[in-house]
């Protein structure tokens, strides 16, 4: 039963992130169709005035389209970026990613600075050190990369 309620979790929360994804792609689409009816329909019609005020709305709903454009490249890089420090990856909420394959880090039993990659295929061995050698715990790596920030 509680693999159940997980499932419905994590689909509800990608389909959360998917309409976020989605919705600058989603709006623009919709802009450029409507300014193509629009326009189209003007000729049909061969109003000068109506064309005039087409061209217009045609260049505020461009401008609106690579506004959400922007702001959708922004989201992507912000999410995307992670941080190299103390033998790992960091992402923005300072999980810790593997090297290599960029997926998540698993603790050890050897010690509080050893972390294995979750994915059994990479298992790639990350161990926490500092600048001089110094073994780190997950938190103090956490603490130095908040103070050098």
């Amino acid at each position: 039963m509680a693999g159940i309620s997980t499932l419905d979790t994590v689909l509800k929360k990608l389909t959360e992130i998917a309409m976020k994804q989605l919705t600058p792609w989603i709006s623009s689409v919709l802009v450029a169709l409507g300014t193509y009816l629009g326009t189209l329909w003007a000729e049909l019609n061969a109003a000068p005035k109506l064309i005039g005020y087409l061209l217009i709305i045609t260049a505020i709903l461009t401008g609106i389209t690579v506004l959400a454009l922007t702001s959708l490249l922004r989201m992507y890089l912000t999410y995307s970026r992670f941080q190299e420090a103390y033998g790992s990856l960091w992402d923005k909420d300072f999980n810790m990613r593997c090297m290599s394959c960029k997926k998540p880090l698993k603790p050890s039993s050897q010690g509080t600075f050893i972390y294995y990659c979750a994915d059994p295929a990479c298992n790639s061995k990350h161990i926490l050190k500092d600048s001089n050698g110094v073994e780190l715990t997950k938190q103090a790596a956490i603490d130095l990369i908040k103070s050098s920030v």
